[in-house]
């Protein structure tokens, strides 16, 4: 179950030692309440609740990437990767833990466009050099925070290669919007 909502309250127990936090959430979950109500212990994460990117970043963010890949000869799949890799977000687990995998280094994952890593290590076994990987997360997973430094780096290899993008103002005033529309 997943909802949204405050914290509202703290208190201890000076008794027994436990705390009990209240929430006021946005969601119906009455039914789910009883069935849970009955059991012993639960596992509740809570989190702040992000923003997530508007479409008009996303369009924005395609754009540059067409313009770039163009502009170098290379799949519109590739320069994702590679901005990704420059410019993403590392995925973690439920525990904040980075997501690592290794492969043999002889493994060339480079054109496998369906998986976002970027390489950050090496290592033997048995006389086996493998390649360490941290998973990156997908940029349709972005929030507003995380999307904004990805179009500022899509942004920078641009203007490198002399291709036109927004003025600081537009985007200034692009990502401010994207902003009020989440509120």
């Amino acid at each position: 179950m997943e909802c949204t909502g405050r914290i509202t309250g703290i208190a201890k127990d000076y008794i027994s030692g436990k705390w009990t936090l209240t929430l006021q959430i946005n969601e119906d979950i009455r039914s789910e309440y009883e069935e849970l109500r009955s059991v012993d212990l639960l596992n509740v994460l809570i989190k702040k609740l992000r923003k997530k990117r508007s479409l008009d970043a996303n369009a924005y963010y395609w754009v540059l990437v067409s313009k770039l890949s163009e502009k170098l000869r290379t799949s519109k799949e590739e320069m994702h990767n590679i901005l990704l890799s420059q410019y993403g977000q590392i995925d973690r687990n439920e525990d904040g833990n980075a997501i690592i995998f290794s492969l043999r280094s002889d493994i060339d994952i480079s054109k496998r466009y369906d998986l976002h890593a970027k390489p950050i290590g090496k290592g033997y076994v048995e006389g086996k050099e493998f390649t360490h990987y941290a998973l990156l997360k997908g940029s349709h997973l972005y929030n507003t925070k995380e999307m904004s430094v990805l179009i500022d780096g899509v942004v920078s290899e641009a203007k490198e290669q002399g291709i036109e993008t927004m003025t600081p103002d537009d985007l200034k005033r692009m990502k401010e919007a994207w902003n009020a529309k989440k509120n």
